[in-house]
């Protein structure tokens, strides 16, 4: 008996099974359903993440349309109202007090999709002599950031909007921008009104009022009016009685 060749055989796995090549083919029949699988799932998402980015570029470009939209109708509205404003007559009793600059320190609190905000903002109101009204100016510090008051109108009466923009600095939410719209009590150093954002997000001021105020009356020559002045005139040793005699002043 030759042992040499058997002891080859076995030194080679002479008793060792030879694979069965059904098993290699379900191997790779299984690797490729696998890969397959995972392309087709990469494919599905990068396919949903363009038609979402696409989706968020068509709402955003809504969004803004509709923001200009807003911004140019308060535009519109103020400039009707100061026309209105300025071609009536005012009372010298009930003349509106104008001033040079109005400078507000407030306090804010703001309603932002369901969640009540709070903040602060510099308001600064200079009489811009040209179209009845004020021009506003200043900054706001909030839950979005940092931002500032790059554009805006107030009327004598207190009718105003401005827009509010987040600063370059901040890159999350840098080019967010904000119009407010409403109505100022300058007496009372209060605004009441809303907000609108390039984002579609909107909301209302639940409190803004200014912790500290400071004024410069507008220094503007009075109007002459005519106007009856009772007179006293003392009575003659005729007992004639007292006339009313009509004098110029001004208020």
């Amino acid at each position: 008996m030759d042992t040499s060749n058997q002891t080859n055989t076995l030194l080679r796995g002479g008793n060792v099974e030879p694979v069965d090549e059904a098993d290699w083919f379900s191997w790779l029949a299984f690797i490729i359903a696998v890969g397959a699988w995972f392309l087709i799932a990469l494919l599905i998402r990068t396919c949903a993440y363009i038609i979402c980015k696409q989706k968020d570029k068509v709402s955003s470009s809504c969004n803004q349309k509709r923001f200009d939209h807003t911004i140019s109708k308060e535009k519109s509205s103020t400039s009707r109202r100061n026309s209105t404003s300025s071609s009536a007559t005012v009372s010298p009793i009930t003349r509106t007090i104008i001033y040079e600059s109005y400078v507000m320190d407030c306090y804010i609190k703001y309603d932002d999709d369901g969640k009540t905000r709070s903040g602060f903002t510099k308001i600064q109101l200079k009489h811009n002599g040209k179209d009845h009204g004020y021009d506003i100016c200043g900054m706001c510090a909030d839950a979005d950031g940092f931002a500032n008051i790059t554009d805006g109108h107030a009327s004598y009466n207190g009718d105003a909007w401005w827009i509010q923009e987040v600063t370059g600095e901040d890159e999350e939410r840098s080019g967010l921008k904000v119009c407010n719209q409403g109505t100022f009590n300058f007496a009372l150093g209060r605004f009441d009104g809303s907000w609108v954002a390039n984002t579609g997000s909107r909301g209302i001021y639940s409190k803004f009022e200014a912790k500290s105020i400071n004024t410069i009356l507008l220094d503007i020559p009075p109007k002459h009016v005519s106007f009856d002045v009772p007179v006293a005139i003392p009575m003659s040793l005729e007992q004639e009685k007292p006339t009313i005699s009509k004098v110029d002043s001004s208020v």
